[in-house]
């Protein structure tokens, strides 16, 4: 929505910088102590919406003008036309259209990603919740070829970690190799509770599964184009992100909630901990 906003004022900006100068920016020119010449040029160069009135003279003698000044802005040249005025007028009307048609479309857009926000956190917290949100949606490597992922096989799991990644992230390829081992002696040591899931950020499906390949990454992936809006609510503003997140879609780990960055290391080590508590 801000995205919108800004290119709605810089569009309006960019108009404005040749619309028609108005008292008020020649009170402000005269309080700026611009010298006559240039207020009498810029309302030249601009031209008044419409004549210089009565108010418009009281209003700029209390800025400071000069009658000299006020003399020379009534030439009736200084002000647009009749009909330039009235197109500049419609113009500026469809301006604001514009712009008020932007920011419904925006505040719209916004309410219905608040609606499925909702949605979303009111399937949270019961058990099987996270598997849910998982399901036709994961895929897994079956030699070098991406295959779909049974998101049925992981009714026990109690600990999901979402690994949120890139391959052309220098700090996640770095990471990925020791996750992996780390991955490999959580899932013997503790067989059926624990499920890592990939949540890629890639620019293309190619590039996820070249990554998937290179690293040998020996966990499900959420398939490259799938919706994944339930996922986003876990991840951050950078990469690589790991989460702990429960079977019931509850976050395990600070960072899933307040969104600041903690190591992947630290998670690694706060998920075994984890698991560690539920096999007594």
């Amino acid at each position: 929505m801000k995205l919108r906003l800004l290119i709605a004022a810089l569009f309006c900006a960019t108009v404005c910088l040749g619309a028609p100068i108005t008292v008020r920016e020649l009170e402000f020119l005269v309080r700026q102590r611009t010298p006559d010449a240039e207020v009498v040029q810029a309302a030249a160069q601009r031209r008044l919406l419409v004549p210089l009135d009565a108010a418009g003279e009281t209003a700029l003698r209390k800025a400071g003008a000069s009658e000299p000044l006020l003399a020379a802005l009534r030439k009736p040249e200084l002000a647009l036309s009749a009909d330039a005025a009235q197109a500049e007028i419609e113009r500026q009307r469809a301006n604001q259209m514009r712009i008020e048609q932007s920011a419904a479309e925006d505040a719209a857009a916004h309410a219905q990603q608040k609606q499925r926000q909702q949605q979303v956190a009111t399937g949270l917290n019961r058990a099987g919740a996270t598997r849910e949100m998982l399901e036709g949606r994961l895929v897994h490597l079956e030699g070098d070829q991406l295959k779909p992922f049974d998101a049925r096989t992981l009714d026990t799991v109690r600990v999901f970690g979402f690994y949120y990644s890139a391959m052309w992230c220098g700090p996640c390829r770095k990471f990925t190799p020791q996750l992996v081992e780390a991955y490999q002696r959580l899932k013997a040591k503790y067989p059926g509770q624990f499920e890592l899931v990939f949540v890629s950020a890639d620019r293309d499906e190619f590039n996820m599964a070249e990554y998937m390949r290179k690293d040998r990454m020996p966990w499900p992936a959420v398939r490259f184009g799938a919706d994944r809006s339930a996922l986003d609510q876990f991840g951050g503003k950078s990469i690589p992100w790991l989460v702990a997140v429960s079977d019931s879609g509850r976050p395990l780990t600070r960072n899933a909630v307040d969104k600041q960055y903690i190591a992947p290391e630290k998670v690694l080590g706060a998920i075994e901990e984890m698991l560690s508590k539920l096999k007594r």
